[in-house]
């Protein structure tokens, strides 16, 4: 992560191997290592809903949230284990729904833009007044100065094709 800030995926791989090296070199008791790995698991999906990440983080945060779980009663005593099973469904659900959700929020990224300048653009209106180069329009229930290469007539329809500054360049369409 230090290398590559901003790529999320290395900062969510270093975590969890950090906790993982830590049990590993028995500085953590297998317990705490386990509630340790959940914890994170649980802050990473709720990351997932707050950063860009595409679904690593929530990826990221099941594979935690999945090994914490495993790690967390390992007594061997029979009765003290968390069923595999229910781990198993759990991580599936857990998946399905990342899965969902990033393919749902993916879809978002393909709409077109409504806000801003992109947003004005092929935007029909009617001109206000008569005019060779400069004058207003009316798009959106908004007045608009706008400059034009053509001459326009009053109540004429326009439609946008460019917007710098404030300003609207139109070209005539249909009388309005």
């Amino acid at each position: 992560e230090g290398y590559n800030p901003g790529s999320i995926l290395p900062g969510v791989v270093g975590a969890i191997c950090l906790i993982l090296a830590l049990f590993a070199f028995q500085v953590l008791a297998v317990n705490y290592a386990g509630l340790m790995l959940i914890a994170l698991g649980v802050v990473l999906i709720v990351a997932e809903a707050f950063a860009p990440s595409f679904g690593i983080l929530g990826f990221g945060g099941l594979t935690s949230f999945v090994l914490g779980s495993i790690m967390l009663f390992d007594s061997g005593i029979p009765g003290f284990e968390v069923s595999r099973l229910l781990i198993g469904s759990i991580a599936s659900l857990g998946g399905l729904i990342i899965l969902g959700l990033v393919f749902f929020l993916a879809r978002t990224l393909k709409r077109p833009i409504v806000s801003g300048t992109e947003g004005m653009l092929g935007e029909q209106g009617i001109a206000l007044e008569d005019f060779d180069a400069k004058g207003d329009v009316l798009v959106h229930g908004e007045r608009w100065r706008a400059k034009t290469s053509e001459s326009v007539k009053k109540g004429q329809g326009i439609e946008i094709t460019a917007v710098k500054n404030m300003l609207v360049f139109i070209k005539p369409t249909e009388e309005g």
